[in-house]
């Protein structure tokens, strides 16, 4: 543009010359050999003639100058509008295509170690890029991602909006959700100072509200944010790594442990069931279910043994109902084999006997909890049977 101008300049200048002699020798041509006498009119006249051309150029001049400067002056307004457009912030950042992870890399090779790896829902910024490389830091990790597996821009933008919830933090105590984006509307429930609510961004958007999952909330008392995750560095992953391995065998321990006692309650029972009769084992039973309440509890107990029995729900024999899987908690451990070594105490077989016989303190009732369970049904002592 300035050299463009710099030769109308000088064309110009040029053209106020030669206009400037052609007035002269038209004139002189005009005027007869022998009238030296008017010489000085017509050099006068000439002069005259010249300084109206003259003004005409320089009219001209100065009219191409102000195109010129005006030219300039909205190039110069077009380039400060672009320079003060801000970029958008998505430019210079990066998500990975992949469906689960990829690897950052400390140098851009397929050969470099890896220091990190960015995850799907991973935001990364770039810093530079190499090749088919990009150089990238996210959270602690930096180093260098294959550009092949990446996206940058406004289609980074719409996958991390897509995988990135945006939060609503509460601001203020006693903030109400509504059914719907009005002062009158419903009241759906109350949320205080600190709580985050998932927005809901799959409904339009209402002036002054902001749409939770729940319904609306004020958009006076909230404030609305995306956090994005970032990469997580090689030691953290082989950290997650161990505490998985570490929980996998504590629960295989914990598998070993419950089946090693499954196995030692069925090596009890069968030398109980061996070694004592069904009187014995019922009083040992209610010793260990009402041992503590009074007698017609502990008669209670052994009726609910025999209306199971009678039911033949939960076995065919005194010995299958009490050791009928997750019923008589006791009859799982040792302690019923350590009664019936030790001898049930006499309360308790009496109790035993009289529900043999047919007493049935409970009306038929084939279930009991502590009064404490607060369950409905008939009390007696600490136990209510149902």
């Amino acid at each position: 543009m300035i050299l463009d101008m710099k030769k109308k300049h000088t064309a110009i200048r040029k053209t106020a010359v030669v206009l400037g002699a052609a007035c002269m020798i038209t004139t002189m041509t005009a005027l007869p050999v022998n009238a030296s006498a008017g010489v000085t009119a017509v050099i006068e006249s000439t002069q005259k003639d010249n300084v109206t051309a003259l003004s005409g150029v320089n009219i001209l001049l100065a009219q191409t100058m102000t195109l010129s400067t005006n030219q300039v002056q909205e190039e110069t307004e077009v380039q400060a509008a672009v320079a003060e457009t801000p970029a958008s912030i998505w430019d210079s950042r990066l998500m990975t295509t992949v469906s689960d992870e990829m690897n950052v890399r400390d140098s851009a090779s397929e050969d470099g170690n890896i220091v990190g790896y960015l995850r799907s829902s991973d935001v990364a910024d770039i810093i530079s890029a190499e090749n088919e490389w990009y150089q990238i830091t996210s959270g602690a990790v930096s180093g260098y991602v294959s550009a092949q597996y990446v996206i940058t821009g406004a289609e980074a933008e719409a996958r991390a909006n897509e995988l990135t919830p945006t939060l609503a933090t509460v601001t203020e105590n006693g903030l109400r959700i509504r059914e719907a984006a009005a002062e009158d509307a419903a009241i759906v429930k109350t949320v205080s100072a600190g709580d985050v609510l998932t927005v809901n961004t799959a409904v339009p958007a209402v002036d002054g509200w902001v749409a939770v999952e729940e319904g609306y909330i004020s958009a006076d008392y909230v404030t609305v944010s995306q956090e994005y995750s970032t990469a997580i560095t090689a030691a953290d992953r082989q950290a997650e790594l161990d505490a998985i391995a570490a929980e996998e065998a504590a629960a295989k321990a914990e598998e070993e442990r419950k089946a090693q006692e499954a196995q030692e309650a069925k090596n009890q029972q069968a030398a109980v069931m061996a070694s004592a009769d069904d009187l014995t084992l019922m009083a040992a039973i209610i010793q260990l279910e009402a041992g503590n309440q009074p007698y017609e509890g502990q008669v209670a107990v052994g009726s609910v043994i025999m209306n199971r029995l009678r039911s033949g729900r939960w076995g065919g024999s005194i010995s299958g109902v009490i050791f009928a899987p997750g019923q008589f908690y006791p009859a799982g451990s040792a302690a019923v084999a350590n009664v019936v070594a030790a001898g049930p105490k006499a309360s308790c077989m009496q109790a035993a006997q009289d529900a043999l016989n047919g007493v049935d303190m409970v009306g038929g009732r084939t279930q009991f909890r502590p009064v404490s369970s607060g369950r409905d049904g008939l009390v007696i002592g600490g136990h209510v049977f149902f």
